[in-house]
């Protein structure tokens, strides 16, 4: 997923190394480009987790995400829960559980752009 305007970014660079003048015409296209990009790839930040002792925790202004490492002797011990806003989603992996809150954070931020 692009997160930045690089096309645009490129094409600047392509100018100014081969010496062609920005006019208003490429100046309006090029801005144009920066827009939709941004547009359809908003740059979203990569949550970040705390640990404590037993729990991983990300929180946002928006929304809180809670792992949980299951203790149960007859669970295996790489199982983890996924809660979002103290309700129970998945259980997973430790990676697999913060990647669906990732997915699931990026999920509800362009569900506020759109």
């Amino acid at each position: 997923m692009k997160t930045e305007p690089t096309e645009a970014y490129e094409a600047v660079k392509y100018y100014e190394a081969n010496n062609i003048n920005i006019d208003a015409f490429r100046a309006k296209k090029l801005c144009d480009m920066a827009f939709y990009e941004g547009q359809s790839s908003p740059n979203i930040k990569q949550l970040e987790w705390n640990f404590y002792g037993t729990y991983y925790s990300a929180e946002t202004p928006v929304i809180d995400y809670l792992i949980t490492q299951e203790n149960d002797f007859s669970i295996n011990e790489d199982e983890c829960s996924l809660w979002v806003n103290g309700f129970p989603i998945s259980h997973s992996t430790l990676e697999e559980a913060k990647a669906a809150a990732q997915a699931d954070f990026e999920k509800r931020i362009k569900e506020c752009l759109a």
